[in-house]
Parts: C-alpha cells; sequence; structure tokens
C-alpha cells in the first residue's frame, strides 16, 4: 500500500535536478518523478508559454 501513495513525485528540494539523483525516487516505489527545476540534460517543458 506504501508504494500506492508514491505514483508521482513532485521534486522540489532543487537537491535531485538530475536523472541520475531522481532515479533515488524511482528505486524507492515512484512511477515518475517531475522536477521543478532546470534539470540540465533534460528536456525542459514549460505550459502555457508561447
Amino acid at each position: 500500500m506504501e508504494s500506492e501513495r508514491r505514483r508521482i513525485i513532485v521534486e522540489c528540494t532543487g537537491f535531485y535536478t538530475s536523472a541520475e539523483k531522481s532515479q533515488a525516487h524511482l528505486d524507492a516505489g515512484a512511477k515518475k518523478v517531475l522536477i521543478s527545476a532546470p534539470a540540465g540534460e533534460m528536456k525542459t517543458i514549460v505550459y502555457n508559454v508561447q
């Protein structure tokens, strides 16, 4: 049941800002990780900006 509550992690600490670091959330059972900071080598998506 614990892993069912962690489907999507919204990372706002500024510490897990790379694919390698955010992998810790996935290893802990998260299905997806949303990083709320520029993540270097990963694609940045900004909604409602044209």
